[in-house]
């Protein structure tokens, strides 16, 4: 106590405090929450990725670039006319 000075304490804060301490140990796996975390964690980052390598794959052209295949496509192949003239 500082002069003689009591501590009041709010029950709503305490009881938040408590359930911040141990919120592993309210959570529930719902397969709500399931569906949830898998579509953050997995289905959007898949079709932002492909998003990106669409758009990127379609700006190739423009720029006059080779045209790989985005992460791990294979090089063009070489004309048919380059064959010959080495033969």
């Amino acid at each position: 106590m500082v002069h003689s000075m009591e501590v009041k304490k709010n029950k709503f804060i305490e009881q938040w405090a408590s359930y911040r301490e141990n919120s592993e140990y309210f959570y529930k796996w719902t397969p709500k929450r399931i569906v949830g975390i898998g579509l953050l964690v997995g289905v959007i980052p898949f079709y932002l990725y492909r998003y990106i390598v669409y758009t990127v794959e379609n700006q190739y052209p423009q720029y006059g670039a080779a045209e790989y295949g985005l992460l791990g496509g294979s090089p063009p192949k070489y004309s048919t006319q380059e064959k010959t003239t080495k033969e």
